[in-house]
């Protein structure tokens, strides 16, 4: 458990303006009483990120990142949080004891450290295995594929002698025991005799984030249909496919200083790339990208530009990726393939450099990316087949603006054959992009009766809807209001999003261990980090910023809490609405989607003459 006192002293010490001008100092300005700085967390280029003295958090309007002093230098630098309690302590000249004793420096556990060396060992013997007699043979195939010495090196190329027992020989030789050897996933103690797995095959030496070898892929030299092409390390406790990205630890710091990264099926065509001249190239591995994996490419900070193979699993690989990427907000771009389904390695090998780079920065739209796969391999003939190309879309048309928010509205009515009105409302509803104010009490009136009403606004952030607004309405006075934190205890949360519930839970569980005068924003962020351990992968500590950051144009009152809470039942009510309207468009009934407009258009006539009605 963390020492609370300490991460309390740490944050009372450093200013949130201190701590981010130490980071950012060139981009770092006065904006009013606060300051503002170009984000690092997206590509910026104006200055979207807010530095908020007085409550000591950041906001970014752009991608929503947002949290304390702690939370800044924790997803700067991308170390633990107990780590970036320490370096927020060192920024701003905060000294304590505690600061050692309750921070130690990170320890590698023993046993792994000795699996570590085991495979690091073994890595050296393979790389010299391919310069004996022995490993001709595979030095010729790696001519044939164009990997020239300077190649084999960087990416560590080797040989695994056919004499598989030879190898293992040599590891206990090195002091390494037969179960240090089963666990790096070369062999295995239980068999008459321990060989090497990888006998007779390259070896390819995977890594983790760090540089560190953890596992081999192993290739044929000689075609055996009894083996399969390539041998990849079993699941050890040094290696998790799940967790590894080909070739990351060479890009980490390339890739965000150029602003883009290529994603790719196979460790050849990384290779086939840095050979091209394009060196921030990584590997899934296969085709489907975990969240491990996705949480890595967040760390790039860049442009992800997609590239997997042009067959069935690798299209659907790539639809597969688009969705992680775009539910994680990491920019991304896909490779146009065109007519031309080969893979990089075999455009490099058969046409060149320059054929293979003009390939990778030919770019295509996502969207259109995505509706053309649709199409082609789940067809849209069948009311379900829509639904789901709808589902699929939706949210990514909805996210766009302007002319191509109506282009890609467009060809996807035309795709299926829907009038574009009434896609327009299932799309609509689908994102719960459709406005509306909320009203509430006015201050003069609200201990009274005939209660004026005004509708609630949030000033610039337009589109912003009746349920989120009065969400954002109601987390704001919990975290500046203690009347508000007291009134809510006595009610069921009224909250619909299961982020605010989740935040409400933790802000009360935070508030019952300090008196109103000790509330504060930063303290409840650190609160949720030490109790949260994934909370960098979570959303909490942004929305929290986010809401904290702009202040409701109306006083707290427990009837504008009421108010609020009505409304966000009102909105679980409109999702009935939404179900029909979508049933309808979805199914192909014709006169249920007319009545669902009708009943729908009536709705918002009804809405619209209240509000000009009260505006005369």
């Amino acid at each position: 458990m963390y020492d609370r006192e300490l991460i309390n002293d740490v944050l009372k010490a450093a200013d949130i303006a201190d701590v981010v001008r130490h980071y950012l100092p060139d981009s770092f300005q006065k904006k009013g009483k606060n300051y503002a700085a170009r984000c690092p967390f997206h590509d910026d280029h104006d200055p979207s990120l807010s530095i908020n003295v007085e409550k000591q958090i950041y906001h970014c309007f752009v991608c929503g990142h947002g949290g304390n002093s702690i939370r800044f230098v924790q997803e700067y630098t991308h170390c633990s949080f107990m780590e970036a309690v320490r370096k927020t302590a060192e920024i701003v000249g905060f000294h304590d004891p505690r600061l050692k004793k309750d921070v130690p420096l990170p320890t590698v556990d023993p046993q792994k450290k000795r699996l570590l060396d085991c495979i690091d060992t073994l890595q050296s013997y393979y790389r010299y295995a391919l310069s004996t007699d022995e490993g001709a043979a595979a030095r010729e195939y790696l001519a044939k594929r164009n990997l020239d010495e300077a190649t084999q090196a960087k990416f560590g190329i080797g040989y695994a002698p056919l004499d598989g027992s030879a190898t293992v020989r040599f590891l206990r030789a090195k002091g390494f025991s037969p179960k240090n050897i089963e666990e790096i996933g070369i062999s295995n103690v239980s068999d008459s005799e321990m060989r090497d797995v990888n006998a007779g095959r390259i070896t390819f030496p995977l890594w983790d984030n760090r540089g560190a070898v953890i596992g081999f892929s192993a290739r044929q030299i000689i075609r055996d249909p009894q083996s399969g092409k390539y041998r990849n390390s079993p699941e050890t406790p040094l290696f998790h496919k799940g967790d590894v990205l080909y070739n990351y630890h060479n890009v980490a710091e390339s890739a965000h200083h150029d602003g883009y990264c290529y994603v790719l099926e196979g460790f050849m065509d990384v290779m086939a790339l840095d050979k091209a001249g394009l060196p921030n190239a990584i590997a899934l591995m296969g085709v489907a990208l975990t969240k491990n994996q996705v949480s890595l490419l967040k760390r790039l900070r860049c442009e992800i530009r997609l590239c997997l193979d042009g067959d069935l699993a690798g299209q659907t690989g790539m639809m597969g990726a688009m969705e992680e990427l775009s539910a994680a907000n990491i920019p991304f771009q896909i490779v146009d393939y065109g007519n031309d389904l080969r893979d990089p390695d075999d455009i490099l090998q058969e046409d060149g450099k320059d054929a293979l780079v003009k390939r990778m920065q030919t770019l295509s739209d996502p969207i259109d990316f995505q509706l053309s796969y649709l199409l082609h391999f789940k067809k849209a003939n069948r009311p379900e087949e829509k639904k789901e190309i709808i589902e699929r879309l939706g949210p990514s048309i909805m996210r766009e603006s302007g002319i191509e928010k109506e282009n890609h509205i467009a060809k996807l009515a035309k795709a299926l054959q829907y009038e574009e009105s009434a896609l327009r409302i299932v799309l609509s509803q689908n994102n719960r992009t459709i406005a509306h104010s909320i009203e509430v009490p006015s201050a003069s009136s609200r201990n009274g009766k005939n209660q004026d009403v005004r509708p609630l606004s949030k000033g610039t952030a337009k589109g912003t809807q009746r349920l989120d607004f009065a969400e954002n309405t109601i987390l704001y006075y919990l975290l500046t209001n203690g009347k508000a934190r007291r009134d809510i205890q006595s009610r069921d949360n009224p909250f619909y999003s299961e982020n605010y519930r989740q935040i409400l839970f933790y802000l009360l569980q935070y508030a019952s261990e300090v008196a109103d005068d000790g509330f504060e924003i930063a303290g409840l962020l650190s609160f949720i980090e030490e109790n949260e351990p994934s909370a960098s992968s979570n959303p909490m500590s942004n929305i929290i910023a986010s809401v904290a950051d702009e202040a409701p144009t109306l006083p707290y009152s427990p009837s504008l809490l009421d108010r609020c809470s009505e409304v966000i039942a009102e909105e679980k009510q409109r999702l009935g609405q939404k179900k029909l309207i979508i049933k309808a468009v979805e199914t192909g009934d014709s006169r249920l989607a007319a009545s669902a407009l009708k009943a729908f258009a009536e709705k918002r006539g009804e809405e619209w003459k209240k509000q000009i009605k009260e505006k005369d």
